[in-house]
């Protein structure tokens, strides 16, 4: 059974598992550009851009393409599968609201797009560049999900170990 908290010990005693924030810490305030990601996080989806003009992902909503500048963007559903390129875990937290330790990543999502958001449901040292992930959605306040990814154990590529459930 996994820990239900962050910096808690695995059931062997080893290792620090990695969990969602808690309400408390701050929020996003969608604008009018970002409400359908924002939107899309409430039902489950990690809704991302694609520019008609170009052919381009694009993962922080935009007016306009930040490559073509064109305005011909559509809202797209990502698979939500993913690779994590660079990572760490921050052992101190910026804020008290905030449960440590959390392991920023940068993913780079099947689509073409990168994902920054935070790791959860493994432990630290199973942590690598390489890793494939795949986003979950977690409500934190009313009104509010928030998208992390956990390690996609279907998914795992040769030289990773499997992971503790």
């Amino acid at each position: 059974m996994s820990p239900s908290g962050s910096g808690e010990k695995n059931a062997s005693g080893v290792g620090t598992w990695l969990a969602p924030q808690r309400a408390g810490i701050p929020t996003p305030s969608p604008s009018l550009v970002s409400e359908p990601f924002w939107a899309g996080a409430r039902a489950g989806e990690l809704r991302y851009q694609w520019c008609e003009a170009c052919g381009v992902a694009v993962m922080d909503p935009q007016p306009a393409c930040p490559r073509c500048l064109g305005s011909e963007l559509e809202w797209r559903v990502s698979s939500g599968r993913g690779t994590v390129s660079s990572f760490t875990v921050v052992w101190r937290a910026p804020l008290p609201a905030f449960q440590v330790p959390y392991a920023p990543a940068i993913v780079e999502m099947a689509e073409g797009f990168t994902l920054l958001t935070n790791v959860i449901n493994c432990e630290v040292d199973q942590l690598k560049v390489g890793l494939p992930v795949e986003a979950v959605f977690v409500d934190i306040e009313q009104d509010v999900s928030l998208i992390y990814v956990q390690p996609d154990e279907a998914n795992l590529a040769p030289g990773h170990d499997q992971l503790a459930t």
